[in-house]
């Protein structure tokens, strides 16, 4: 069996699609058990992913185990004590999609029934209707609406051409000018803007990263589209001139942009963009959307 490093860097050359295809986990999974991240399962999932890999390819991934039991430890979670608890939660999972399925088909069986008596009482109500009525009903119809309608129009129409030839030739020179007036004002507030963008233009000198824990990272050169993985305690500078995508283990971590300080406190994965001399925060959701066009 390969231990340790060496069984981690071996299903990392295999690669995630191929592991997907003989195991049938997730390619997300796999990729974030391979980078360290296990903000997106819990630790059921996570300890019998790392039982099937183990058993597949004949690797030691204790020391992955760690990292993730400590993980999901800061969460304030608790270690089974016995396989027993990792067992019943399978038996509990293997119950509930027959519950589920005969719910559907008692609401399936009560749809029909309720959809059968309200067509059948529409079937009454219809067949109720008297056909005198419905004479009734047509003859008093009438098309003298419609003569009408066209009278109103006519009229509609001669006021309208009364009204354009009331208009004498300086209210048409007024709104001319009022137009040329308002274009210009429009041109001078697209214009203002710009100059104010470059005003505020900056440049960032130094872009430090100092975790007050040990921290494993993954960061991303987006200019370069090279990544880059550490596991340090102390202070790690990044270029500031580039723009770099960062994967935290944890958020017990201060950034140093230029001297002034931002100080993050949580235990959980956090995710950042630093971008144009901008350092943010981003969701698992923005995260993905930028790795579309990169590969781990």
């Amino acid at each position: 069996m390969i231990s340790g490093l060496d069984g981690l860097d071996k299903l990392k050359e295999i690669g995630a699609q191929k592991i997907h295809e003989k195991t049938h986990i997730t390619r997300e999974h796999i990729e974030a058990i391979l980078h360290n991240s296990f903000d997106g399962m819990n630790k059921i999932q996570f300890s019998g992913f790392l039982s099937i890999l183990e058993r597949e390819y004949d690797v030691n991934l204790s020391d992955v185990k760690i990292k993730g039991l400590e993980y999901y430890l800061n969460l304030g979670g608790k270690m089974p004590r016995n396989s027993s608890v990792f067992i019943e939660t399978r038996t509990k999972t293997k119950k509930t999609p027959y519950i589920i399925m005969a719910l559907l088909v008692i609401i399936i069986v009560a749809f029909f029934i309720l959809n059968e008596r309200f067509f059948e009482n529409d079937m009454e109500k219809v067949q109720d209707i008297d056909n005198e009525n419905i004479e009734n009903t047509k003859s008093n119809i009438l098309p003298e609406p419609i003569l009408d309608t066209k009278k109103e129009i006519f009229n509609s129409e001669e006021n309208l051409s009364t009204i354009k030839i009331e208009q004498t030739p300086q209210d048409i020179n007024v709104s001319l000018e009022k137009e040329k007036i308002q274009e210009k004002e429009k041109v001078q507030e697209k214009v203002q803007p710009n100059k104010q963008i470059k005003l505020e233009e900056s440049t960032i000198n130094s872009f430090k990263i100092i975790p007050n824990k040990r921290l494993w990272m993954s960061y991303r050169d987006l200019k370069e589209d090279k990544l880059y993985e550490k596991t340090f305690l102390g202070e790690l500078s990044l270029d500031p001139k580039k723009d770099w995508l960062l994967n935290l283990g944890h958020g017990n971590t201060k950034f140093e942009l230029d001297g002034e300080n931002l100080d993050f406190s949580s235990v959980r994965n956090m995710k950042f963009l630093y971008k144009n001399h901008t350092l943010k925060e981003i969701s698992s959701t923005e995260f993905k959307q930028i790795l579309k066009d990169h590969k781990w």
